[in-house]
Parts: structure tokens; sequence; C-alpha cells
């Protein structure tokens, strides 16, 4: 299973945002410099995130985005299935006539279940912390989303 440059970018943008103070919002025109994507593609992926109910914006002048709830509470599954829809290794096998073999369905049932487990076991808060020590000691000219 390939995450595609949709769920790439939406893990790199809720870094951005997460980044920010929960009470402060950040533009669009923000968010997609640091994350060094275009804007049309910056509403793309804020339209999913926002419909998966993992950001808030906030329309006008002074608009902007924030995380719906704490960067604890956000894990790289649920930006992956916001951005992606779904997360298997194989298409839906309930109804898959080439999986008639229970040995092969419970293959590709059980990968998808450790991917699953894996990006659940992530909170976008850790990853916050792991890239400011990546940033630090390994990296030191990593730059900033």
């Amino acid at each position: 299973m390939m995450v595609s440059k949709k769920g790439f970018y939406a893990g790199r943008v809720m870094l951005c945002i997460a980044r920010r103070p929960s009470s402060e919002l950040i533009s669009k025109t923000e968010i997609a410099k640091e994350a060094e994507i275009t804007s049309t593609y910056i509403c793309r992926i804020l339209s999913l995130l926002k419909n998966a109910g993992l950001v808030l914006g906030q329309r006008g002048i002074y608009g902007g985005y924030r995380l719906a709830r704490l960067a604890g509470d956000i894990t790289m599954y649920d930006i992956i299935i916001a951005a992606e829809g779904k997360l298997d290794v194989v298409g839906p096998l309930d109804h898959c006539s080439r999986c008639a073999q229970p040995c092969m369905r419970k293959l590709w049932c059980g990968a998808s279940r450790i991917l699953r487990d894996y990006y659940s076991s992530i909170t976008l808060d850790q990853l916050l912390q792991e890239q400011s020590v990546l940033r630090d000691e390994e990296y030191p000219s990593f730059k900033t989303l």
C-alpha cells in the first residue's frame, strides 16, 4: 500500500497547523508557504481535513485554520483516512471473488490491520516532538515545514 501525494501532504499540512498554539489561526497562504505546497492543492487538502473533523476553519480577513482536537488526540491514521479515504493493502475483500481462499484473505486483512495499527499508534503530537529532536540533533539544516 502506498500513501499517495495527497496523504503525504495532508500530514505536512497537519504538522504545520499543529505547530501553532491551539487558539492561533494560520491562513491558507501561510500553510502553503511553510508546507511548500501550491495554494490550490492546499484548498483541496484542507477541505478533506475539515470534512473529517480534524481542522476547524474560520472565514474572513483574520480567518484561518486550527486543529479541531488536541495534537495528541489526532493520529496519522486519522490524517491518512481523511486524505485517502481508506487504508488497505488491496481493495475491499468483503465481496472479492478472487479471495475465495481463506489463507489469502487472512494474509491481506492481516497486512491491512498491521498498517492501521501502526499509523494509529502515531499521534500528531509525537511527530511534532520527533521533528524537533531530529531537526536539533541529526539534521542541523532541516528545513521547517
